[in-house]
């Protein structure tokens, strides 16, 4: 009898199992499929059987346990990325992280469900290993201010000439050459532009184009670029 009982709890285990890995990828599924997932396990427990086989391999915790596997892993290699919901999947610039300075991938606004057991862990993941290890080998470590306080900087910041060269606008600040990419700030690309830019350090430049005509209720907009890697990492934005 004993033996039978264990076979029953056994296949009820594996059922549980399946039923939590077949609801965790439809969302809609996913509340009923926790449930029936939990009902199960309040009976192994009660059975004293299977019960840590059946947490382990259930889809509720090995892939949120993957997925902070996944991130250390991402810190390590130096390939890690944070992960986040809503937002433009594809954007023109790369956002980095701003307690991290990791960069950011979206999953875009269409909401799964699944995100809320794979961006946590991982996203948690890389947050430990920054505030134990420091930022990950290769990422921004300049100064990255608030909006706020990038914009008290801008008002202060220098008018500078900027030439196209290529790929990239080429602005001479401080003895120095800046190259920023061009992001399309301009429906057709010039030759020169003005902007309004200042030096953040050795690492960063905190800039803003200079239109012709200004009109109204048109948000201003700043960014803020990564000099060793000629890459924008960041836009402030708000509305007049």
């Amino acid at each position: 009898m004993n033996q039978q009982n264990n076979g029953f709890s056994f296949n009820v285990a594996i059922l549980g199992v399946v039923i939590s890995w077949l609801s965790f990828g439809v969302f809609l599924l996913a509340p009923l499929g926790f449930l029936v997932w939990l009902g199960i396990l309040v009976y192994l427990i009660s059975k004293n059987t299977f019960s840590i086989f059946y947490v382990i391999l259930s889809a509720w915790l090995l892939v949120p346990s993957l997925s902070f596997l996944g991130g250390i892993y991402g810190y390590v290699t130096q390939t890690g990325v944070v992960k986040e919901m809503g937002g433009e999947r594809i954007e023109r610039f790369q956002r980095i992280d701003e307690t991290t300075r990791l960069p950011i991938q979206s999953s875009g606004c269409v909401f799964v469900g699944f995100e809320l057991f794979i961006f946590p862990p991982n996203n948690g993941a890389l947050a430990l290993c920054t505030t134990l290890f420091g930022f990950q080998k290769g990422t921004y470590q300049g100064e990255q201010p608030s909006v706020d306080k990038a914009f008290q900087l801008i008002a202060k910041a220098d008018t500078l000439s900027a030439i196209l060269e290529n790929d990239f606008y080429k602005v001479k600040i401080a003895n120095k050459y800046v190259k920023v990419p061009h992001i399309q700030m301009e429906d057709t690309i010039i030759s020169l532009i003005t902007i309004r830019g200042t030096l953040l350090g050795q690492k960063g430049f905190l800039f803003q184009h200079i239109r012709k005509s200004s009109e109204s209720n048109v948000s201003e907009k700043l960014y803020l670029l990564d000099i060793e890697h000629q890459t924008i990492i960041n836009a402030y934005e708000r509305m007049k």
